[in-house]
């Protein structure tokens, strides 16, 4: 595509001066000609560099800044279009105009046609046409080069973009078969920047992007690819590297660059990254399967929690096709009322009470049967459907607790997550109890329970948040403590009343010395802060005993009670009213 001449309102307002051109022309004549034509046009405009050869024509390129070049086809060491064609082809991004003595006007636009931006005839140019055949033909070689790359560069962050990543992928895995090397692709999604993006607005989201894509670049060589796929995804192409090692350290050195705060225009913003790593040919033999696998692993990733790596592993075909449909049927999913709710109790080991009861989200898929959260809720997310979603959960958990309350089962707090979307709000604590007092629920009957991603976009903020639900007599919980998603800056500040120890971290504790040093610490903290611990995943009854022995006060897990619907959550806390399970003696 060229630009035409007049959409250029004043080029030689869009050039320095001077101008570097060089001359290839043996003829001398010629040569005097056209210093002759620049001078009489005023020379500061172009310094003129004059070679007689092809040959020297590539040495002068290789080692001097040129703008613009000035090219006889009729040299004795490269004739008519061939020897413009070499120029060409070694330095693509330079204009050339051709200067010829040929009459034939077919030339001119064969050369045009493969790479020229202008045809000048000898002779019948004065210094000041040239000057300005030379600053247009810079101006349209400099609009195509820009053309060229909005074509195959994501224009916010420089990166590549789909169209130059699946090109540069295709010719890796060419390569790889060729020389038989692994192609490693890392696919990789920004936790939490959907929150920080809603919070502070586009502006902020757009340079949040930019300088992601920075310290991305950072990360890998030059070599190597990174671009942009989608809004806050990213893939990073590995080459020549050949060990699984070096891979999983490269990863590792991008999740913990993207975990530094950022700090864009005076806000402090903490992100996190989920990345999806897979290998030619052990993981697919084309762009699309790799890309569509990396992806997956990348899922897999953010429903770990994200901040953390996961290679591909191939699913079976059933899950393979569920998972394509998730989208598409969850969309129908309120409508059909496939969405249930479930309740876990929580035990008090001291006096064998229930402290609380936890509304679980479900989705009874109709084929796929009953699906966690974990499987769904990124799809809601990414659909925009959890705003309604939530508040479903909210109001189908509140009649369900008051139907308990109004028949005096048990004297217990109702237990809810509070997603990330939620947290993006400014009035969310108004907003919350709002909507449980419409239904004739007090903030005193209620938990809200903090995944580590809901406070990861901003902790300032999130402190405010959380302690203005706080304040209005909500208890805060935050879940999966023990483990890397939670910083111990973050169980500094925020204002918390309970803690819950992850599910992994109390079973690894009962063979890991180091593990059951850090159940004794949170224990140790709660009790010195005066703040309640609850034992996660308790499985089976030597767990139990451990953690009594190790000052546990509270617990949940499937060996107490498993998630129930609410017509056997109601008959367990009915049943409960005879002598109990557990005792904490």
């Amino acid at each position: 595509m060229r630009i035409p001449i007049d959409s250029i309102a004043d080029p030689s307002l869009l050039i320095p001066d001077p101008i570097q051109v060089l001359l290839i022309e043996d003829n001398a004549a010629d040569v005097r000609l056209a210093q002759e034509s620049l001078r009489g046009a005023g020379r500061e405009h172009v310094r003129l560099t004059h070679v007689d050869r092809l040959s020297s024509a590539v040495e002068h390129l290789a080692s001097e800044k040129i703008d613009a070049i000035l090219l006889d086809l009729s040299l004795p060491d490269g004739q008519g279009l061939e020897g413009m064609m070499q120029i060409h082809m070694a330095y693509p991004h330079l204009p050339i105009v051709v200067l010829s003595g040929d009459q034939d006007d077919s030339l001119a636009l064969k050369a045009l046609g493969q790479g020229a931006q202008d045809y000048l005839k000898k002779g019948e140019s004065d210094g000041t046409n040239l000057i300005r055949a030379i600053r247009y033909a810079i101006e349209r070689q400099r609009a195509e080069d820009r053309l060229a790359y909005l074509a195959t560069h994501d224009p916010l962050t420089g990166l590549a973009n789909r169209t130059l990543l699946r090109d540069r992928l295709e010719h890796a895995l060419a390569r790889a078969r060729r020389f038989n090397h692994p192609v490693y692709v890392l696919y990789l999604d920004l936790d939490g920047f959907k929150i920080a993006n809603d919070s502070y607005g586009h502006t902020v989201g757009d340079h949040l992007l930019q300088a992601a894509a920075d310290r991305l670049g950072a990360c890998v060589r030059r070599a190597d690819t990174a671009a942009r796929v989608g809004g806050d995804e990213f893939v990073v192409i590995l080459e020549a590297t050949s060990r699984v090692n070096d891979i999983e350290s490269i990863a590792q050195k991008i999740l913990n660059s993207l975990a530094r705060p950022f700090e864009i225009q005076e806000h402090r913003i903490l992100l996190t990254c989920s990345i999806g790593l897979v290998g030619f040919p052990k993981d697919g033999d084309s762009v699309d399967q790799l890309l569509s696998h990396a992806d997956t692993a990348m899922y897999r990733a953010k429903e770990a929690g994200g901040h953390q790596t996961m290679w591909y592993t191939s699913p079976d075909r059933s899950s393979r096709t569920v998972k394509l449909n998730l989208g598409q049927d969850f969309r129908k999913a309120l409508a059909r009322n496939e969405l249930v709710v479930y309740y876990q109790p929580q035990l008090n080991l001291r006096t064998n009470t229930v402290s609380s009861v936890k509304a679980l989200l479900r989705w009874n898929h109709p084929s796929a049967g009953l699906l966690l959260p974990a499987m769904f809720v990124p799809v809601a997310e990414h659909g925009g459907q959890m705003p309604a979603v939530e508040q479903w959960l909210l109001e189908t958990a509140a009649r369900q607790y008051q139907r308990w309350k109004d028949e005096s089962i048990w004297s217990f707090r109702l237990c809810m997550n509070i997603f990330s979307w939620r947290l993006s709000s400014e009035h969310v604590a108004e907003e919350f109890i709002r909507s449980i007092d419409g239904m004739g629920i007090s903030p005193a009957d209620v938990a809200v329970e903090l995944p580590s991603s809901s406070i990861g976009v901003d902790l300032e903020r999130g402190c405010s948040i959380v302690g203005a639900l706080q304040r209005q007599g909500i208890q805060i919980v935050l879940a999966n403590v023990g483990t890397k998603a939670w910083s111990l800056d973050a169980m500094r500040r925020l204002p918390w009343d309970i803690l819950k120890i992850d599910p992994s971290l109390v079973q690894s504790s009962m063979q890991v010395p180091a593990d059951a040093a850090m159940v004794r610490m949170l224990m140790s903290l709660g009790s010195d802060l005066r703040r309640r611990v609850v034992a996660e995943g308790v499985a089976d009854l030597t767990q139990l005993k451990h953690l009594l022995s190790v000052g546990c006060g509270e617990a949940t897990g499937d060996l107490i009670c498993p998630p129930m619907s609410d017509q056997d959550m109601t008959y367990w806390l009915t049943a409960r009213n005879s002598p109990p399970a557990f005792r904490a003696a």
